[in-house]
């Protein structure tokens, strides 16, 4: 059995972190997290979640807003997270020459070469999913010569805005 040190520092910070929670409660009331089936713990925002699940065409944790719609996520929005996953590589292959557009007013000399090493998603953000085809959101961060975030506004597979941030 693996015997667990005990370390000074790790109880000053889980001090720290406790008292920095209280004060944050008490200024700004108390957090309230939801446990979703789908998309684990949530954190509500006001008007949507805040979430984290794992993104499999990136193999990594992806931050996610989630609109409101009731007390946990529906199936509608579960299944449209598997549709992005699903389609990744067609959004990816979509939004490129928008992203491009946008960054050759900044840097004029600039060109995706390999988008998935380039940009790192960072952010999703998906809606009520009432009807077929609605506006949602995804933000990738450009890891490249440009280090800013690229926010995305889609409606179905097309991407139609891009904001550069930072």
């Amino acid at each position: 059995m693996a015997r667990r040190i005990h370390s000074p520092l790790a109880d000053i910070l889980k001090k720290r972190m406790n008292f920095i929670e209280k004060i944050g409660a008490f200024l700004f009331g108390k957090t309230i997290k939801v446990n979703d089936p789908f998309f684990g713990v949530m954190i509500d925002a006001d008007t949507h979640y805040e979430c984290r699940r794992f993104f499999g065409p990136t193999n990594k944790v992806v931050e996610i807003g989630l609109e409101k719609k009731g007390i946990e996520s529906d199936q509608n929005q579960r299944d449209f997270f598997g549709w992005i996953e699903e389609n990744f590589d067609l959004i990816v292959e979509n939004i490129s020459p928008l992203v491009e557009a946008e960054i050759v007013e900044s840097i004029s000399d600039f060109r995706i070469r390999n988008f998935n090493t380039e940009f790192i998603l960072e952010y999703l953000y998906i809606p009520k999913c009432e009807v077929d085809i609605f506006e949602w959101e995804i933000v990738f961060y450009a890891d490249n010569e440009l280090q800013h975030s690229c926010t995305i506004d889609m409606y179905g597979l097309e991407g139609y805005k891009v904001l550069i941030d930072g």
